[in-house]
């Protein structure tokens, strides 16, 4: 099952066939982050007689198929015991962009006992967690039961969890591409599933994932995945980029030409009549400025 915005539906319809795959596709009128998607995608799969989802950002990078699998397979034979899980990824640097979740206790060399969500710390806050052993990234990659976060839901947000109910009740349930209805869904808060469920658990199974792991959801990872020893200051272009005493910075432009001199540790991006240019340290202020603008 994919959700995705409306706006998206042509890629998406297009890569499930260049991949010859089939897939069940809830499309969003609006983008409102995660929790209205993870619900949605809940709901609709207890109308078709699923009991347990495994919810998967899509801009993330893995390595190493089957470790990845091994990960998803553990965290499905923990169901019974613990009714959400969440997979955990040893830090391997200070990040701001990234959430963490605290452990209480070893179960054995994969599995541990959460307590707490730590949405994305400031720079001193992720030195210090990075160091201690009980701190885990949040990869977002959570496998859950069905009914379990439903009852949540229905406490913790009873409007979305009524409103969802209704949409996903109806007839809706039978086709294979569902686009919630504009009107139906234009008061939906735009709210995180950490912020809204994951944050508010008091019991939660973390799996350690013992697979590379990357998310993308940053420029600023993007220039960590493109970088290089012998290149530090990737460029993508599809036209020209002249370049003077550029350090440690990434240009991404679909402009004929670019020119950058004397720059270090800057982003520039210019992609579909929008510029960004930002110290790449500083990459977190960009979605409260921009919001959920595409």
């Amino acid at each position: 099952m994919i959700v995705a915005n409306i706006n998206n539906e042509e890629i998406v319809i297009k890569q499930l066939k260049e991949i010859n795959v089939q897939a069940k596709v809830i499309f969003e009128p609006a983008a409102k982050n995660t929790a209205i998607c993870a619900l949605a995608a809940s709901y609709y799969a207890k109308q078709q007689g699923y009991d347990t989802i495994i919810l998967i950002p899509s801009d993330h990078r893995i390595k190493s198929g089957l470790n990845y699998r091994n990960s998803l397979n553990m965290a499905l034979k923990a169901t019974k015991k613990y009714k959400f899980r969440a997979i955990g990824v040893p830090p391997t640097s200070p990040n701001i962009n990234f959430g963490y979740i605290k452990t209480k206790q070893q179960i054995n060399k994969n599995l541990h006992l959460g307590t707490k969500f730590i949405e994305k710390p400031n720079k001193e806050l992720a030195k210090k967690l990075t160091t201690l052993p009980e701190y885990f990234w949040n990869s977002g990659i959570y496998v859950f039961n069905i009914d379990y976060i439903l009852k949540l839901t229905n406490q913790l947000l009873p409007v979305i969890s009524r409103k969802l109910s209704t949409i996903f009740n109806s007839d809706l349930c039978i086709k294979n591409i569902v686009k919630l209805d504009k009107k139906a869904s234009v008061n939906f808060p735009s709210v995180s599933f950490d912020n809204a469920i994951s944050e508010k658990l008091q019991k939660i199974a973390l799996i350690k994932a013992n697979f590379e792991w990357n998310d993308l959801g940053t420029w600023e990872s993007i220039w960590n995945l493109n970088k290089t020893s012998s290149q530090r200051s990737p460029i993508k272009s599809q036209g020209v980029v002249v370049t003077h005493n550029v350090k440690d910075s990434y240009i991404n432009s679909d402009a004929k030409k670019t020119v950058a001199i004397d720059l270090k540790n800057i982003m520039i991006v210019f992609k579909n009549g929008q510029l960004l240019v930002a110290n790449k340290n500083s990459t977190e202020f960009i979605k409260p400025l921009v919001g959920d603008d595409n």
